[in-house]
């Protein structure tokens, strides 16, 4: 995954993790199981973790 502006939007409610590059095309979404209300933190790899409301860690790859 190249280093560039990539928006990583996480939102208060049970909704998909997006996300977009400078364009604001989608690039992929990932739904959980419950509400997400923490700050993602990202790997040296690019892998996106993310701990939601339904119990689950999540560890979503640089292609969603």
């Amino acid at each position: 995954m190249k280093r560039s502006s990539l928006l990583l939007v996480l939102f208060w409610a049970a909704v998909p993790l997006w996300a977009a590059p400078d364009n604001g095309d989608v690039k992929w979404q990932y739904e959980t199981g419950s509400s997400v209300t923490s700050s993602a933190a990202i790997g040296a790899d690019g892998t996106i973790y993310v701990g939601s409301w339904d119990n689950y860690l999540y560890a979503i790859n640089p292609g969603g």
